[in-house]
């Protein structure tokens, strides 16, 4: 199962100069003894044919668009939890980090820093005041 698992990932997430392949990662170990995600790695992999690690990348792609599209109560499930796996992984937070130039964390509790706000560049609309019914009494403010 690794190596079919292995290459499935590789197909899924490719990577790039910035982002490691999830082979890299030694993903599909991961996933395959995760908790809650190695049984759906394993009715991905009940989904392929035997031989899919060794057919031509062409022949994987067109089989992965088949069961996406015939069995989606497999295949999305198993998205989920690759891309679970995939973007908490250490190597692939920096590559966010690279890219977007954020801190690769939740904003809370720490936050972003932002520009102090200008309350001027809303003085007309709220020196208007309220601009809506009042539902008890159903008379305009």
């Amino acid at each position: 199962m690794s190596v079919t698992l292995t290459v499935l990932l590789d197909i899924l997430i490719p990577g790039d100069g910035t982002f490691p392949l999830p082979s890299q990662l030694d993903l599909a170990a991961a996933m395959a003894s995760h908790e809650r995600f190695g049984a759906m790695a394993a009715h991905m992999i009940e989904a392929l044919p035997g031989d899919f690690d060794l057919l031509s990348k062409d022949e994987q792609v067109e089989i992965i668009r088949r069961i996406e599209t015939e069995a989606s109560s497999t295949f999305d499930p198993f998205m989920v939890g690759l891309y679970s796996l995939y973007y908490v992984h250490p190597m692939v937070l920096a590559a966010v980090e690279t890219t977007s130039g954020y801190a690769a964390r939740a904003p809370q509790p720490d936050g972003y820093w932002l520009k102090p706000f200008d309350s001027a560049i809303v003085a007309i609309p709220a020196a208007r005041g309220p601009q809506y019914r009042d539902a008890g009494t159903g008379t305009s403010s």
